[in-house]
C-alpha cells in the first residue's frame, strides 16, 4: 500500500508544482527567493554522523530547540541539522544556542531534489515536528536506513478528520516511524486510529521545555501595567486596539506590547495605531522602550522577553479562528492567561490549565475587554491566576528527558549509541 500512496501522492505533489511555479518563478527573478537552496543544492555537508530536525516555521523551530540543546551536550559525537520550510523559521534557527551545524531550507518533496539531498546528508536519525508529512522525504530517509521520530505529534480535529477519511493512505506513511512521541492522551487516541498503538508513546508537550529563564533583561517601570498581546492575527488586531483604548481610559499607566504573529503584518498594525493616532514606538527602532502607550514589536523570537514582564497577556490566533497560539510561555513566568475560544492547535495545554484555573478562555472580545479589566484592578486575582498556570508548566518540565531516553534506546536498536 505504501507504493500506491507514493504513487498518488507524487502525482498530486506534481500537479500542485505546476500550479504553483509561475508564482516562484515572480519571486526567482525579482530576487525574493534562492531557488537553489529550495531544491537542496544547499552547500557544505557536515562529516560526520548526522541528526536532523525538521520544523515548518518559528514556532516548530523553538520547541525543537531543547532537544538541539540536549543532544549536542549528551551525544556531541553527532552533527545536528535543522531544516526549516520559511523565512521566519530559518531565522529563529540561526538565532538557536547552540547551534546547529547545518540550517537550511526542506528541499522541495520531489523525488529527484529529496534524493539529491539524502545522499549527500545521510541522516542516522530524522526528527519531524508536530504534523509534518512530507511523504518523499520520509519514505526515501527510510528506505536509505534512517529511523524516523515524529515529536510533539498533534492532530487537530479537523486534521484527524480529513486523514481518517483516507486511512488507507495514510497509514502506511504513520508505519514508517520508529516513534510518535505524542503530546497526551487525545493525541494518543487519534494516531491509535491511524497506525500501529505499539509506535505511539505520550511523551509530554515538548513546548513546556524551553528554556523560558533564558531571555532577554528587560527594565521595566514598576508603575506602569504592562498588557501583552501575543501572536496576533489578522481580524484580532484592530479590536485589541480598541480594547486597548477603552482600558486605558480607565488605567492611564497600562503600556500594551503588540506582538503580530506575521511580519507582513508589522506595517498594517502601525497603520491603524497612526489612524487612531495613538501614540507607538517600534522595538526595531528604539528596541524595549515604553515612553509610548504601544510598543509595536516588529522582530521574531522576542516575544517570550515580554512575557516575562507582562502584568497580563492575551493569546492570540484564538478570537478568530486560527487554532490558537502557544500559552505556556506567559504562564511560565506566572503572566495571568486570557485565550478566545479558538484553542484546538493546543487543545490539551489549555484544557490542563483550564483545570488548574491557571487560563481564561473568553467567547468574545467584550468578554476580553471585561476580564482585562477585573484582573487590572486586582493584584490579588492576578497572582492567584498566574501561580496556577506557573505551578502547571513547572511540572512539565521532564519531556526533554523522555525524548532523550527514546532517541538513545532507538540508536541502541540501530548499534549507534553505546
Amino acid at each position: 500500500m505504501l507504493g500506491v500512496t507514493l504513487f498518488l501522492y507524487n502525482i498530486l505533489f506534481t500537479i500542485f508544482l505546476v500550479v504553483v511555479s509561475p508564482y516562484y518563478l515572480f519571486k526567482v527573478l525579482t530576487g525574493r527567493e534562492n531557488v537553489l537552496k529550495r531544491l537542496g543544492f544547499i552547500g557544505k555537508v557536515p562529516s560526520g554522523k548526522l541528526i536532523w530536525h525538521h520544523g515548518a516555521s518559528c514556532g516548530e523551530v523553538k520547541l525543537l530547540s531543547s532537544l538541539v540543546r540536549n543532544l549536542r551536550r549528551e551525544l556531541p559525537e553527532y552533527n545536528i541539522m535543522l531544516t526549516a520550510v520559511t523565512k521566519t523559521g530559518i531565522e529563529m534557527a540561526k538565532q538557536l544556542n547552540p547551534l546547529p551545524d547545518k540550517v537550511t531550507y526542506l528541499p522541495v518533496d520531489a523525488i529527484p531534489f529529496v534524493l539529491n539531498f539524502l545522499l549527500r546528508f545521510k541522516p542516522r536519525i530524522v526528527m519531524f515536528a508536530e504534523s509534518e508529512l512530507w511523504v518523499n522525504s520520509l519514505v526515501f530517509a527510510r528506505l536509505l536506513g534512517a529511523r524516523l521520530i515524529m515529536v510533539n505529534a498533534r492532530l487537530s480535529s479537523n486534521s484527524f478528520k480529513i486523514m481518517r477519511l483516507f486511512r488507507p493512505l495514510v497509514k502506511p506513511v504513520l508505519h514508517l516511524f520508529s516513534l510518535i512521541g505524542v503530546r497526551g492522551k487525545l493525541d494518543k487516541k487519534r494516531f491509535a486510529n491511524l497506525t500501529d498503538r505499539t509506535k505511539i508513546d505520550i511523551l509530554g508537550e515538548l513546548k513546556f521545555a524551553s528554556q523560558y529563564n533564558k531571555v532577554e533583561k528587560i527594565t521595566r517601570s514598576p508603575k506602569d501595567l504592562i498588557f501583552v498581546a501575543g501572536s496576533v492575527r489578522e481580524g484580532e488586531e484592530k479590536p485589541i486596539i480598541e480594547i486597548f483604548e477603552s482600558l486605558r481610559k480607565k488605567f492611564p499607566s497600562l503600556v500594551m506590547v503588540l506582538a503580530p504573529r506575521h511580519p507582513e503584518r508589522f506595517e498594517f498594525v502601525a497603520s491603524i495605531l497612526q489612524k487612531k493616532n495613538i501614540p507607538y514606538t517600534k522595538y526595531s527602532q528604539n528596541g524595549p522602550a515604553f515612553d509610548k502607550p504601544v510598543l509595536l514589536l516588529d522582530a521574531m523570537g522576542k516575544l517570550v522577553s515580554f512575557y516575562s514582564i507582562a502584568d497580563v497577556a492575551f493569546v492570540g490566533g484564538s478570537l478568530v479562528n486560527y487554532g490558537g497560539h502557544n500559552p505556556l510561555e506567559p504562564a511560565y513566568f506566572g503572566v495571568p492567561t486570557v485565550m478566545g475560544k479558538y484553542f484546538q492547535n493546543t487543545q490539551e495545554v489549555v484544557e490542563e490549565l483550564k483545570e488548574e484555573e491557571g487560563i481564561k478562555i473568553v467567547p468574545s472580545f467584550d468578554k476580553l475587554q471585561e476580564t482585562l479589566e477585573t484582573w487590572l484592578s486586582s493584584p490579588e486575582i492576578r497572582k492567584k491566576i498566574g501561580k496556577a498556570g506557573r505551578n502547571v508548566t513547572i511540572r512539565k518540565k521532564r519531556v526533554v528527558d523522555n525524548y532523550m531516553q527514546s532517541i538513545k534506546k532507538i540508536l541502541q536498536e540501530t548499534n549507534d549509541y553505546h
